[in-house]
């Protein structure tokens, strides 16, 4: 049971913190004000994390949660690519950027991956 509330509070951080003031409709607002959107977003992805890293770091074996893939990890690899997309290093958060690793070797999150889509601009892979 406390795995599951675990998964569901990971889940939180990147759904309900970081991705709702990081996407693209927000990216656009604030660069009508002048703003950097990417500097905006690698700051906010940071801030989630740091308490993505606090949560996992005690708790993560292979991935997120133990050794079997979570929605917490189907939620955790986007937010990966996105910090990669605004050049957000990962070395300040060492057990995600381990869990990150174990992810990418499997086919599943390398197919899924924005820049292995049929329609990714060629510019962009």
């Amino acid at each position: 049971m406390l795995s599951r509330a675990r998964i569901r509070s990971l889940v939180q951080i990147i759904v309900g913190d970081v991705q709702p003031i990081t996407n693209t409709k927000v990216q656009k607002f604030i660069r009508g004000f002048g703003y950097d959107s990417a500097k905006w977003t690698a700051e906010w992805y940071a801030v989630g994390l740091r308490a993505y890293e606090s949560v996992i770091h005690d708790i993560a074996r292979k991935y997120s949660v133990g050794d079997d893939v979570t929605m917490a990890d189907a939620c955790l690899a986007p937010a990966i690519w996105n910090c990669e997309a605004v050049g957000l290093s990962l070395d300040e958060f060492p057990t995600v950027k381990k869990v990150y690793a174990e992810l990418m070797q499997l086919e599943a999150f390398q197919n899924s991956h924005w820049k292995a889509q049929v329609d990714c601009p060629e510019d962009l892979k």
